[in-house]
């Protein structure tokens, strides 16, 4: 994750998007060899959910929005991989203090709670 992030750090402009057709077409391949009768894929956004789904193991909300570029908090509780649903990996990547912090802020007057998540694995009982 380290090495993917410093590689599309350097790319100049519409490098990106060449790198994610390019990692699409290998991904839509890939699909069709180990897959062929299934018509559900593998995809970037797949993992992009997976991410999110095992950084609510680790991270409070605001912190998972400042992770996936949300400024709510309430939208990767919405629309992302539940915390129930992760493969548990704790997270590489970690999100900026002040930004989460920020997010955090801008979300304390919408109901939208900044709740720690607890580091628990999926599977193991709720805390009550």
């Amino acid at each position: 994750m380290v090495r993917w992030v410093s590689i599309v750090g350097a790319l100049g402009p519409g490098d990106f998007d060449r790198l994610q057709r390019r990692v699409t077409a290998l991904l839509s391949r890939a699909n069709a060899l180990a897959f062929p009768n299934r018509r559900a894929s593998v995809t970037l956004y797949t993992a992009r959910h997976l991410a999110a789904a095992a950084a609510k193991c680790v991270f409070d909300q605001a912190g998972v929005a400042a992770l996936l570029g949300h400024r709510s908090t309430a939208t990767a509780g919405a629309h992302y991989g539940r915390r129930s649903r992760a493969q548990f990996a704790p997270p590489t990547a970690r999100p900026d203090p002040a930004l989460a912090a920020r997010i955090a802020e801008l979300n304390s007057g919408r109901g939208n709670t900044t709740r720690p998540i607890t580091s628990q694995r999926p599977g193991d009982a709720t805390p009550g």
